[in-house]
Order: C-alpha cells, then structure tokens, then sequence
C-alpha cells in the first residue's frame, strides 16, 4: 500500500514549534459506537463486496450488522479477547449521516489519527486507496463520495500483517528471528475517526518559525499552507497571536491584502520561554473571511532554542543533561483506545522520577502523549519503526521510498510540537557497513530537508562501537559523520562501558553523546539489588563525562512481545515499572538519585 501523505519543506534552527490543531469546522466524531468488523483471513473481502453498501439498505436508517461483530472505536483487535493476537486483515464498517455543512463548507475531510498499521478505505463504494499509517495520522480528501441528507456506508479493511517491504517488518537473513521485529503489531482503528466540512478557501497547516531576540523577545514568523496567494481575491486572511491565558487581547494582529505570499513576520516582547518547569504555549489563529463566511485554524505553538554547539545538547542555551526512559507499547499504553487519564498517569511517573527524556519506543508517538509532554514539560526524540534493518535491506530502493514516504508524514504530524528536539532515522541497523553509511547520509539529508530546527541521529548497535574501539576502520567510515549527536544504546558491562564510549568523544568531540538504550532485566537478575548496583555504575560513568548530554533506560515499563528470548509470560521484563505501571525499587531509587546528585542541568525551571 502506497502512503498518500505530502509534507511541505522549511528550514530554520531556532524556532517556535507548532502544536497541530483540530480546524475549527464542523466536524463529526465517527468515534464509539455503531461501527461493525470482520476478519478476512482469506483475504476475500473486496471480492465478496464488503467494501459496498448493502444491496438491500434504503440509507433511510443505520446499515444492519448484517452477522458482523460490533466494536467501539478506537479500537484494537489485539487486545480484544473475540480476537487475540490475529495478524492480517480486519474489516470496519458503519454508516453515518454527515452533519449539516456551515454557509460555504463545500469539501469534506476524513482524519484517521492512527492505524495499525495500513488501511485501504471506501465510502459509498467509491474507492479511495490504500494508505501507510504505522500510528501517524491520515486525512483523505473524501468530498467526491459524501452525500448529505442521507445514511453513507464507509468500509476501512485494515491490515496489520508485515513482509519484507514493510515497516516495520521481516529482514534479510536465515535466522528465526530475521522474520520478527521485537514488539506486538497491534491491529486496528487505534485512534480517533472524524469527518470534518470546510470551505475550500481555508488554511490548514501553519509553520511557525521564531529567533530570540533577547531574555524576552522573540521574532515570529508564520507560513501559511497553503500560500494565502492562492486564496479568491476578495478573501481576506487575518492572524492573530493570542496568549490562552488572556485570549481576548491578541499580542499582534495582521491582515494580509488580497493575493499576499506565505509568510508573516511579527516582532513579540515580554514573551515567555518553553522549558521543562514552565512550558509555556501561545497560539496563532488564522481566519479567511469570504464572502461565503469565514474559517479558523489554530496552531498552538511554545518559544524555546534547540541547538548543538561546542560538543554540548543546548535547550536555551543550557547545556542539557537529562535521565529518561523509553515507554514503550502495552495493552496499557496504547494512547488512542485508552483514558487521557491513564496517559497523564503513565508520563506523569516519569516526570516525578525526572525522567524527562524519552524516545517512547521505535514508533510513532501518539499526538496525546506529545500533547501531554508540551504541556507539561518533557523531551523526545521522535523515531519512525525501522529496526534492526541488515545492509542487503538498506539498499534497496522500495524500503528506502517507502521509509520516506513515512517519515516525511511524521515530521509533516509531529514538527511542530516544543517537547520533540530531535529525529531519528532509525535503530541498531548496519550503520558501520557501506550500505548503512549511505542510508544514514541519505536519510538524514533528507529529513533536514523537511525540518532543519532539531538535530537528527539514529541508535547505534554496540557493533559499531566495537568496531571504533579496536579500530578496525577508519573513523571516516562511520556513519556518526553524518548525525548531529550521537545515540548509543550500551549493553556492555558497566566496568566495559567507559572504553567503547570514549572513543566516540575522542573521534566526535564536537557531537554530544546520547545513551539511548540500557539497563539489565528484571527477570534475568538474582534480585533488584543488582539492578540497582548497574545503575549507579552507569551513572557514575556518565556524570564523569559532561559530554554525554543524557541517559534513558530501556526500558520504562515492562511489554509484551514475541520475540525469541521473550518469558514465559509474554512479557520482556526490562522496565523500572511493571506493564500495570506498578514501580519497582529501581525506579524509586533512581528518582532519589537524581535529585540527590542535582545532576539533572537545565533544572527543571
């Protein structure tokens, strides 16, 4: 399946990030109730009509269920007990009746906020492709099937079964585990679905841009997308620059003449930085006025510095030097289908630990949680699932294209929002083999084609490491010549773990270091004194060296999987918490530890 989404190109370093928000339209939740689904494991069900209205519906009243299940959405099949962990293909139907269109809403939009993992979709019957989600959202231009003042059929086949074009996906090799990546492919409408009407002169992206100015001043710039230049000449395009706390008395207003260009430029004092005690947001909110009426786009947006200079992680212009953990998914963490309360619950344990840092797994991460984190205070780095991908895998083509494809759809999703300062391309490849040094030099060119305001890195296996240690290539043979900073996940042990991290700061001086994975099993252990004896090792190591600009544990919580070495139970015991999110002695100690050491810079403040 082909991933339809387009994403537009900035560039900048020192920015304002934008929070994407719902457009202020009439749009219709097609979330809970009503929706009806069927396995295919057959694959048949295009062949048998699935996709089409029942032959016998009026459209007067519901569609039947016809023999199909009933389900909620979102929903996921995985953690449904009709279903277990059923790979393949699962068919979701309902009907609904669009709600009446405002004056001059002519074009209808759906939004999928995730999937698990590719869809293909129809309404009424009419056929609008198959489209990658992998969890980032997808919006479909649906105005040539919607018929309003009457019941519409939509059928959404949803696939969350993997081959080797796929990401993620199976891998180039002989061995079992070559077939497995090493976490649950959760089937499903994971999110939220909804149905928006809008006129078609309207705004719907902004990029918001900022340089500081001074302690308190800040120059804002903001393209619209699309360019108000393409807008009827007798419309109108006003944007406001609004503190929440004080909506009503914008801190700049512009109006934009008729056929203006795409972007803005404002001049902000008194202005409030974004940081981890204090995450400030403000919002910008454009309106186009027609003579057919008027629409509003919001983008909330927070003012802070991200950058790499003299070897350090600078937020602020703080050197930065931070704990955290990788969350990783669970039937318990899976944001779209659970309670906005059990997210707050689950990132709030990290934050009071000061774990304030996170990758939060190889996936993309739910708009929920990157809500959560802006709003309160935290930092990650936003990673697309390619793991583990061997040199014959990246080199082809196909995975490459499609690699793209689903990055640019993330950053396009995720760039704007003040808690993430970094992308990476991927994790623990054969970045030291030819093939994975071009990979790196490709892919990170091409994300800073997209967005040039945070660094970008992967997650280096220990290999490489191993490689730089006993120099056995030639430093110019790496691919950390081609990141920001450098990430590594260290499972060597602690009395080891000095001599392969060294070397990568007497080769890189100029590139912070990142450990982004380590730690031991708690079900591999003979109690969790010896967990906590691993880690106060690793933390010496690291407050020793003020070029190491953070650690994060893997992993945060406990998950399942069904990858070789997996327990008996179905779960990689890694976590400080367990998958209830009940903490173990680890997490207590390390929350005391860092605040005992004050080693945690910037502080939280």
């Amino acid at each position: 399946m082909q991933n339809n989404h387009r994403f537009s190109i900035a560039a900048v370093f020192l920015s304002i990030f934008v929070l994407h928000s719902p457009l202020f339209s009439a749009a219709q939740s097609l979330d809970g109730g009503g929706w009806y689904l069927a396995m295919d494991p057959m694959r048949r069900g295009e062949s048998l009509g699935w996709h089409k209205p029942p032959a016998t519906w009026n459209r007067a009243k519901p569609a039947p269920a016809d023999g199909w299940d009933a389900a909620s959405v979102p929903h996921c099949w995985t953690t449904d007990a009709r279903f277990g962990e059923y790979t393949g293909v699962m068919w979701y139907r309902r009907s609904f009746a669009p709600a009446a269109p405002a004056p001059g809403e002519t074009e209808w939009l759906l939004t999928l906020e995730a999937v698990g993992e590719r869809f293909h979709l129809w309404i009424n019957g009419r056929d609008f492709g198959s489209h990658d989600s992998v969890g980032v959202p997808v919006s479909i231009d649906v105005t040539a099937a919607i018929e309003p003042g009457k019941q519409n059929h939509i059928a959404i086949a949803v696939d969350n079964s993997w081959d080797a074009s796929t990401i993620p996906g199976a891998r180039a090799g002989t061995r079992t585990n070559d077939q497995l990546y090493p976490w649950i492919n959760y089937g499903g409408l994971l999110g939220s679905v909804r149905l928006e009407s809008l006129p078609a002169a309207r705004i719907n992206r902004q990029k918001i841009e900022t340089t500081l100015t001074g302690p308190d001043t800040a120059r804002v710039a903001i393209a619209l997308h699309p360019s108000a230049s393409r807008f009827p000449k007798d419309a109108a395009v006003t944007i406001e620059i609004v503190d929440p706390q004080n909506p009503s008395a914008p801190l700049a207003t512009r109006t934009l003449a008729p056929a203006a260009d795409t972007t803005v430029t404002f001049d902000l004092a008194n202005i409030t930085r974004w940081t981890l005690a204090a995450p400030k947001l403000y919002e910008s909110r454009v309106t186009v006025r027609t003579p057919a009426g008027a629409h509003t786009h919001a983008a909330a947006f927070g003012i802070r510095e991200i950058r790499i200079a003299g070897g350090q992680f600078l937020l602020n212009g703080e050197p930065v030097r931070l704990a955290g953990g990788n969350r990783t998914r669970t039937p318990n963490t899976l944001d779209g289908i659970i309670a906005p309360e059990a997210v707050a619950q689950s990132l709030r344990l990290m934050k009071d630990a000061g774990l304030v840092f996170a990758r939060l797994q190889h996936y993309p991460v739910s708009r929920r949680a990157l809500d959560w984190a802006d709003r309160n205070g935290m930092l990650i780095i936003v990673e697309y699932p390619l793991w583990g991908a061997p040199a014959a895998d990246l080199a082809r083509p196909e995975l490459q294209a499609r690699f793209k494809s689903g990055m640019g759809a993330l950053i396009r999703e995720t760039w704007n929002h003040p808690s993430v300062v970094g992308w990476s391309v991927g994790n623990e490849y054969e970045s030291w083999l030819p093939e994975g040094v071009a990979w790196t030099r490709q892919m990170c060119a091409f994300v800073k084609s997209l967005d040039t305001t945070r660094p970008v890195a992967f997650a280096a296996l220990g290999k490489p490491l191993r490689i730089l240690r006993e120099k056995q290539q030639p430093p110019s043979s790496f691919s950390m010549n081609f990141v920001d900073f450098i990430c590594a996940n260290i499972y060597f042990k602690p009395e080891d773990a000095a001599s392969f991290l060294d070397p990568i700061h007497e080769t890189w001086p100029d590139k912070p270091v990142l450990i982004t994975e380590f730690g031991l099993r708690a079900d591999r252990v003979k109690d969790e004194q010896e967990r906590l004896a691993h880690f106060d090792k690793m933390f010496a190591i690291v407050r020793d060296r003020p070029w190491i600009c953070g650690f994060a544990f893997w992993s945060f919580n406990d998950y399942p999987s069904r990858y070789p070495g997996t327990g008996a139970d179905g779960y990689r015991r890694w976590g400080l918490v367990d998958e209830n999110h009940k903490p173990r002695e680890l997490y207590h100690h390390v929350a005391r530890e860092l605040k005992r050491s004050g080693w945690q810079t910037p502080a939280l403040n």
